[in-house]
């Protein structure tokens, strides 16, 4: 099973090589989602978000 530290480090290296290797395209990523961004989807969906899905954001 996957588990969030997991999946915050894929996206930090993901991020590092885009930085590198792919300026342009790094340039294009969004911010991480805040707090109250998170809250807003959960709000929205009336759902809670799991916590998996809430790394792939922040």
């Amino acid at each position: 099973m996957l588990h969030i530290h997991d999946v915050a480090a894929a996206w930090a290296r993901i991020i590092r090589w885009l930085e590198t290797n792919a300026p342009a395209s790094f340039e294009t990523l969004n911010p991480p989602a805040t707090d109250a961004d998170i809250q807003a989807l959960a709000d929205t969906l009336d759902h809670r978000v799991p916590d998996g899905l809430k790394a792939c954001y922040v």
